[in-house]
């Protein structure tokens, strides 16, 4: 939430008002008591200045105005303003502004207003100051309609809040007309404290030469003031983790913008990186496939229309003088007036952009093959979804494409955009990596991709621990950040550097929750003694809650969560073939509720062999045979003990009145441990599987239908004979014959 309180600002000015897009602001447009919009007499007594500035001027304490009973010298000392300095020179109109209690760091608190006001003899403006992220910036309003003038910055320095206008953006009058007014809500009430009194004002000519700040020294140019100086090159970067790993770890970050600096802080010391990656906090879509390119350098937010001077200042700490500001999207999304305040601190500026999210991730993509010849392998994600799930599977594999240096493109989920097919051809590539599931990337664009290999799992917390699994291999820790908010994924693109840095792969929770996907990595360590895994949770405890860091601390080392449940050859999820049938019915009870059919106890399975007494199981779609596989029709008596033999997950219910069969209904979406589940294609299974998978036709009466063979005694049937199109209907684990 924004937390406003306003400097503001009444200019009257003349000339031409500079066009400007009104942004989001949450904020009231608050101006001085009693003014309208005509030009205000100069106050009697107060003369014109020229030049020669600051001007100062002090104000009496204890006069202090209640606005709901109009009584003065109520004493609130925050809103009672002491002294106040202006001047207006070559660079635009600088502002100073106290009170009797000197303003700090946090003034811009939700219950107070602190403004000044400020007017010439055309038109008339507001200059409102807000907080954001732990920022302060000012906004130059058109009085009349509240439209958009410019952005400033603002400062709170040595217990005095200070702004610089730009001459240009209220029209480069020649005189302007300065007032200095407080607000201070206290006790539900707003207090008011202004100089001069209404309605005079303080003529203060331009003069030519910089503008000058409260203290007699110039205060910078075209309203930006001078960046914080760098660290210096001793500065150590943050230490994003303790390396012990009984402790979660966490990274405070409260905010996108703050979160990208202090992530950057975290991995980079004075002048450490190749280049900045500078994308605007407004939205995903720019930097999507931007992760490619953080291996080295890191990512940072900024408004589109401003460059706040936390990220100015990190630019110059990261950077040596002439260092590479890349700047993602086009114009509408990070404006000029953002690449010329980096030019100005002496930084080049690269734009990478397209026409619309697919080609800024193919230009991202073509610079990052030309920069590294990069292209072989390329990864596929989505390019839209609703809420969240237009970024979440591109988040998560932002940090292996980061640390594998593999470019990332964006495309639709129902057809394969021909400019991605024209861009995997020029680079030449002969696999993809797909992330997500058919939701996703439908099977019509992974027919159109080479070689494709999709990593997904039924939702995003599992698609994010296969691709862990699958393309990062063994780590000893994880990343956790929060893949379920709207601005998650501002957290996870700036931490796929830090990803790749600590070769620590992404995961994804809630709020106040951890998914089981999550849990089983992060506890792999689980009931084996000490706690093996490090893990980093990116965002303050508004981000992810003190309630996930006990979750995660309970399974490195604790108790073992229980993980989603997989299509296995040798077993079904945690539960392996052998298991008892007791234990098994349990585990399975457990996870999906009561059976909803159990058999009589019947013999022969399998027959001719006629193996086995016992009973099968169901659960909607899934049926496992539980038997005693010792026992037989040839006098064998068996053991009397009941074991998880096998078992099959799909198929089709028979209708005898009608001769039909039905699909079953699938309310679980198991998957096997690549991704592989009911519904998936031969192209699917091919790119997931390679060799491994064979395919054998089936006979043209039915029986045997076609049949993918995964290895094991894991075996799943399809509906054609197109290896390529046809899709699984069915699964078959273990001894999964059954009469």
């Amino acid at each position: 939430m924004r937390v406003t309180v306003i400097l503001a600002a009444i200019l009257f000015v003349g000339g031409l008002l500079p066009a400007a897009a009104a942004p989001e602001l949450s904020s009231a447009h608050r101006t001085r008591p009693d003014v309208d919009n005509a030009p205000l007499p100069d106050e009697p007594g107060l003369d014109s200045f020229q030049g020669g500035g600051p001007i100062c001027r002090t104000d009496a304490s204890g006069d202090v105005e209640d606005r709901e009973t109009g009584i003065t010298g109520s004493d609130p000392q925050t809103a009672d303003l002491t002294r106040w300095c202006v001047d207006y020179g070559d660079d635009g109109v600088a502002f100073a502004l106290t009170t009797a209690t000197p303003i700090a760091a946090g003034f811009a608190q939700a219950d107070g207003t602190h403004a000044l006001a400020l007017d010439t003899d055309a038109d008339d403006y507001d200059l409102n100051v807000h907080t954001d992220a732990g920022t302060t910036f000012g906004t130059v309003f058109e009085r009349k309609n509240s439209t958009v003038a410019c952005h400033v910055d603002a400062e709170v320095v040595e217990g005095y809040i200070e702004a610089l206008v730009p001459a240009e953006c209220i029209g480069t009058p020649q005189r302007v007309d300065v007032g200095a007014f407080v607000f201070k809500r206290e006790d539900g009430r707003w207090m008011y404290d202004e100089d001069p009194a209404r309605p005079g004002l303080l003529a203060v000519a331009r003069h030519s030469g910089p503008t000058l700040g409260r203290n007699g020294t110039p205060v910078g140019s075209s309203g930006e003031p001078t960046a914080p100086p760098p660290t210096s090159p001793s500065d150590p970067p943050i230490v994003a983790t303790d390396g012990n790993p009984a402790t979660t770890d966490r990274l405070n970050v409260g905010t996108p913008v703050a979160g990208a600096v202090t992530i950057s802080q975290a991995r980079f010391g004075h002048q450490g990186a190749a280049r900045v990656v500078l994308a605007t906090s407004a939205g995903f879509a720019d930097a999507l496939a931007a992760s490619p390119l953080l291996d080295d350098a890191p990512l940072l937010l900024t408004p589109g229309d401003r460059l706040p001077a936390e990220v100015e200042a990190e630019i110059s700490r990261v950077l040596p003088a002439g260092g590479e500001v890349l700047v993602l999207g086009g114009e509408a999304a990070i404006t000029p007036a953002v690449e010329q305040v980096v030019s100005a601190r002496g930084f080049t500026t690269q734009r990478v952009q397209g026409p619309d999210r697919i080609a800024t991730s193919i230009a991202v993509a073509e610079f990052v093959a030309g920069r590294t010849g990069a292209g072989s392998r390329v990864a596929i994600a989505r390019a839209y979804g609703d809420g969240t799930a237009g970024w979440a599977d591109s988040v998560t594999g932002g940090g292996w494409t980061a640390q594998s240096g593999t470019p990332l493109v964006i495309t639709g989920s129902t057809g394969l955009d021909p400019r991605v097919s024209a861009l995997l051809a020029n680079l030449g590539t002969q696999e993809t990596v797909v992330f997500g599931g058919t939701a996703a990337i439908g099977d019509d664009v992974m027919a159109g991709l080479p070689n494709p290999r999709r990593i997904a799992g039924p939702e995003r917390a599992s698609t994010a621990a296969a691709i862990a699994s699958q393309l990062w291999g063994n780590s000893t820790g994880y990343i956790v950040l929060n893949g379920y908010r709207d601005d998650g994924w501002a957290y996870g693109l700036a931490g796929a550097g830090l990803a790749s840095d600590l070769q620590m792969p992404l995961l994804v929770a809630d709020t106040g929750s951890v998914p089981n996907a999550t849990l089983a990595k992060v506890g792999v360590g689980c009931e084996t003694g000490p706690p093996g895994l490090e893990t980093l949770l990116l965002g303050d405890a508004s981000v992810l809650s003190s309630q996930v860091t006990a979750l995660i601390d309970a399974q490195d080392g604790g108790s073992c969560p229980t993980p989603p449940i997989t299509i296995r050859a040798d077993g079904l999820g945690v539960v392996d073939l052998g298991a008892s049938a007791q234990d098994t019915v349990a585990v399975l009870t457990d996870a999906l509720g009561e059976p909803t059919y159990v058999s009589p106890e019947y013999f022969p399975f399998c027959e001719p062999g006629a193996v086995g007494r016992g009973r099968a199981y169901e659960w909607g779609n899934l049926t496992l045979f539980l038997i005693d596989p010792d026992e037989d029709m040839f006098g064998n008596p068996g053991t009397g003990r009941q074991v998880f033999w096998g078992g099959y997950y799909g198929g089709f219910d028979y209708d005898p009145g009608t001769d039909t069969f039905t699909p079953r209904p699938d309310p679980h979406g198991f998957m096997t441990e690549r991704g592989i589940g009911l519904g998936s294609t031969g192209a699917e299974i091919q790119a997931a599987y390679g060799a491994q998978a064979e395919f054998h036709p089936g006979y043209d009466d039915g029986y045997p239908p076609p049949i993918w063979d995964f290895g094991d005694g894991l075996y799943a049937f399809a509906d054609t004979n197109d290896p390529q199109t046809n899709r699984i209907e069915s699964f078959n684990f273990g001894g999964g014959c059954g009469e």
